[in-house]
């Protein structure tokens, strides 16, 4: 292979996020090929999610029931706050995101958490 193919060859990588919750990885070479890898606001509300019970975790403790019920309780009122995260976890809701949620949440509340989003969804 020529040294100028070998240039040619090199793939280049960049993110890009878009106003609108939209992000995604930009990859292609120097012949302006690009593939574009969309990666919708609906796949990050469990990092959302899970960001929101982390942050009231330093207020709130969870070492008992009724102290995740508390914690729970705090991340409803907040995500209330916001209209367009609680639209958006509801249509996740609707798109069957529970299942995701049980796999990724981490946190001690988790359980408690994902118990009352499948009443929003109802």
């Amino acid at each position: 292979m020529k040294d100028s193919e070998k240039d040619n060859s090199r793939v280049n990588q960049g993110e890009i996020k878009i106003n609108g919750g939209v992000s995604g990885s930009i990859f292609g070479d120097q012949k302006n090929e690009t593939h574009y890898h969309s990666e919708t606001s609906e796949t990050n509300i469990p990092k959302e999610i899970e960001k929101i019970l982390d942050n009231l975790s330093q207020e709130y403790p969870t070492n008992t029931a009724t102290e995740k019920i508390t914690l729970v309780e705090k991340a409803i009122e907040t995500i209330e706050k916001k209209p367009k995260l609680k639209e958006k976890i509801i249509k996740s809701l609707q798109a069957g995101l529970i299942e995701t949620l049980k796999q990724t949440l981490k946190h001690p509340a988790a359980s408690i958490f994902i118990a009352v989003m499948k009443e929003w969804k109802k």
